[in-house]
């Protein structure tokens, strides 16, 4: 695990703000910052001679000293580290100790790939590399960043500190091989190459798409990424294609997308794109054998359905459902109606949300 990744705890707080006593060999700088001092090398080492005295935060919680090439920096609860160069700068431009990143928790520490550095703190890390700067990654952007690999993976060093959208939902960083967004509700996900080119020329998260609802993901010949009112979906034949958004797609009963979607509300979509013979809404909601079985049953387009309930299944035999939930519609014709008639849909879960995995028309 790479030291000072995850945040947390860095040391017990203390009741209040107490020096320790010298323990290094430089008597101008005491207590705990002179350790770290003396533990960098001291007047020789990383950050050369001291330049103030030991001096109070603004904020009242910790301390700090200056050198020739850095600071040190101490709260009750971080211990003592050092901040320098560009990363230092950067903290610096964001508000030091009294902005979101808080005290640092980490010395300056060289990223595995030999790159760059960074600075873990106590609100997100400070990111630099000679090609990007520093820029500060934090909360699920920083969480999304650390799933698809840190400055090592396919998105590389951040170029952006995180940044407000425009239209005040949400936040972004730019990366060197991509994006992260993060929305209220939504999470923090990854889009990057052809996918995010094509989500750019809808609008961004202020166009028709929305803001991301997933990273991006492996489908059958090709990538996914699943947005708030619809998807784009990548293939080396096609390339990226923006599909029509469920909300924007006129089909009653179907007031969300697939991945936001409950139980019941996918199985009422589902059977909804089937009414309005739109397969595309289905296939949605559905594996590719409910979508063809719902298709293949019946040819009369006069159906009339009426949602009952979605529960968990006894296994009756009637349709296969991995996690054991049935969704249960009533029909009749609508020039006359089939007493006791049920459309039962046998439901399982994905990453992304339910889905329809069976479905069985039941005529009693």
């Amino acid at each position: 695990m790479r030291l000072g990744r995850v945040l947390g705890g860095v040391a017990a707080a203390v009741a209040s703000l107490v020096l320790a006593v010298p323990a290094q060999a430089d008597p101008r700088v005491g207590g705990e910052i002179g350790v770290r001092y003396d533990a960098l090398g001291g007047e020789a080492g990383l950050l050369g001679a001291p330049r103030s005295p030991e001096i109070r935060t603004p904020n009242g919680k910790g301390a700090y000293v200056a050198f020739d090439r850095g600071s040190i920096y101490w709260s009750p609860w971080t211990g003592a580290w050092e901040t320098h160069g560009e990363i230092r700068a950067g903290w610096g431009r964001l508000g030091w100790e009294n902005g979101y990143l808080g005290f640092p928790i980490t010395n300056e520490v060289t990223t595995p790939n030999g790159r760059g550095a960074y600075n873990a703190f106590e609100g997100g890390s400070i990111y630099f590399s000679p090609a990007t700067g520093a820029h500060a990654v934090r909360g699920l952007i920083r969480d999304a960043y650390a799933w698809a690999g840190w400055e090592n993976g396919r998105l590389g060093f951040p170029t952006t500190s995180q940044i407000p959208t425009p239209n005040g939902r949400g936040a972004y960083n730019v990366f060197q091989g991509g994006s992260i967004y993060w929305g209220p509700g939504i999470g923090a996900h990854v889009v990057w190459g052809a996918i995010r080119d094509a989500w750019a020329a809808t609008g961004w998260e202020s166009g028709q798409l929305g803001f991301p609802t997933s990273s991006e993901f492996d489908i059958p010949g090709g990538k996914r990424v699943n947005f708030e009112r619809g998807f784009i979906e990548w293939s080396a034949g096609t390339g990226a294609r923006v599909n029509r958004t469920i909300t924007d797609s006129g089909i009653p009963g179907c007031p969300v997308p697939h991945q936001t979607a409950s139980i019941s509300q996918a199985a009422q979509c589902f059977v909804s794109g089937w009414e309005q013979d739109s397969p595309d809404v289905s296939a949605d909601y559905a594996s590719m054998r409910a979508t063809s079985e719902m298709w293949g049953v019946e040819d009369d387009p006069g159906w009339r359905f009426n949602f009952s309930s979605c529960e968990r299944s006894d296994f009756s035999g009637y349709v296969e459902s991995t996690a054991g939930m049935e969704c249960y519609f009533s029909y009749d014709r609508l020039y006359g109606p089939y007493e006791s008639s049920y459309l039962v849909l046998g439901m399982a879960e994905r990453l992304d949300g339910w889905f329809v995995e069976d479905v069985e028309f039941i005529a009693v």
